[in-house]
């Protein structure tokens, strides 16, 4: 169900979000090709542990600090403005039947970390969102740590 908004003319809007939800593997002993190999996926994005850390988008960061560790990242491939829970369905859906194959790396002590994040921006002064029963047995059977983000933002762009 829709959040609505009152905008200063006493209109109803829905309040504007920016989700995503990615899987992230990191680790000092495997490479990026070999962490993909062992899931038998292929990232979305990669990187070595040492290259340097940057964000286009914020000056401050850019180039600031290498990366710790060797890293591997599977995106969801829906649009920003859906909600979170869907993206979170979606990076599921891609991981599919790989997931028994994410839980034995999970515990694998080659990796220092396997996670998901969710990440939720939004307008809304009183955010939030739902996680269905299945997603929250299907995040449990990855073995992975789940870490939330949610920020309320003046204009989600």
């Amino acid at each position: 169900m829709p959040i609505f908004l009152i905008d200063e003319n006493g209109n109803h809007q829905p309040a504007r979000t920016d989700s995503g939800a990615e899987l992230v593997v990191l680790s000092d002993d495997l490479t990026p090709s070999e962490v993909g190999t062992e899931l038998g996926l292929v990232a979305d994005c990669w990187w070595l542990r040492g290259e340097f850390v940057s964000h286009p988008q914020d000056e401050r960061w850019h180039r600031s600090r290498p990366y710790p560790h060797n890293g591997w990242k599977l995106a969801s491939r829906l649009p920003k403005g859906e909600p979170a829970e869907k993206h979170l369905a979606d990076l599921l859906e891609r991981i599919g039947p790989q997931a028994r194959r994410v839980s034995e790396l999970a515990s694998d002590p080659r990796i220092v970390s396997t996670r998901l994040w969710l990440v939720h921006r939004t307008d809304n002064e009183n955010p939030g969102f739902s996680l269905s029963d299945w997603l929250l047995k299907r995040l449990v059977a990855l073995g992975a740590g789940l870490d939330v983000d949610v920020y309320v933002v003046p204009s989600v762009e």
